[in-house]
């Protein structure tokens, strides 16, 4: 879910830190990822690859980007899904999974939600 709100806990690599600002001045307070979520989370995680659910994607950069990109959609009557997935640092040794992971992982979510129809409907998604 992409929540119509910039406020940020740190400055940004420019300095610019909103606080309580809109991310469209006109727009709803929350639009909802129209990517297969729950049922690519499944085929990902039977393939053995450790990733979880978000009920947010925060309150700055990574909403900013899934409200905006969720809001242009329906602005221009675009009926295309649209989401945010978040990838680990890849390079960090520390990385929970790895390119491969990764790589399979976005192509599973892909696949799972190109096939259309609704998402699941199993509990799944947790605050990060």
């Amino acid at each position: 879910m992409g929540v119509n709100l910039r406020d940020a806990r740190i400055p940004d690599n420019d300095g610019a830190q909103p606080a309580d600002e809109p991310v469209v001045a006109s727009g709803e307070g929350a639009l909802f990822s129209t990517l297969r979520l729950k049922a690519a989370l499944a085929r990902i995680r039977e393939a053995g690859i450790p990733v979880h659910l978000s009920l947010s994607a925060g309150s700055f950069v990574c909403n900013d980007v899934l409200y905006a990109l969720l809001h242009d959609l329906s602005a221009r009557g675009l009926d295309v899904p649209g989401g945010f997935v978040h990838v680990p640092d890849l390079r960090d040794p520390q990385s929970p999974v790895s390119l491969a992971q990764a790589v399979e992982a976005v192509e599973l979510l892909l696949a799972e939600t190109l096939r259309g129809g609704a998402d699941s409907s199993v509990p799944g998604g947790a605050l990060h």
